[in-house]
């Protein structure tokens, strides 16, 4: 199995904050020939309007493959 994961912060600011994180897996299964690969994305941020109303998203996607 090999798991790979890359993360970018953009630290705490007054203003807001964002994390997008991009990851990839292959899993070699027992039988010779088959595996799966997994690869997946995510987003959270976060944007203060002012002091009392702030806004925010997040976003997850995965996809899997089968050989």
């Amino acid at each position: 199995m090999t798991d790979n994961d890359v993360s970018v912060n953009s630290g705490n600011y007054d203003k807001g904050n964002y994390r997008l994180n991009l990851g990839n897996m292959v899993y070699n299964a027992v039988i010779p020939g088959n595996k799966t690969t997994r690869n997946s994305v995510s987003f959270d941020g976060k944007y203060n309007l002012n002091d009392r109303l702030s806004v925010s998203s997040q976003a997850f996607m995965v996809a899997y493959i089968r050989a």
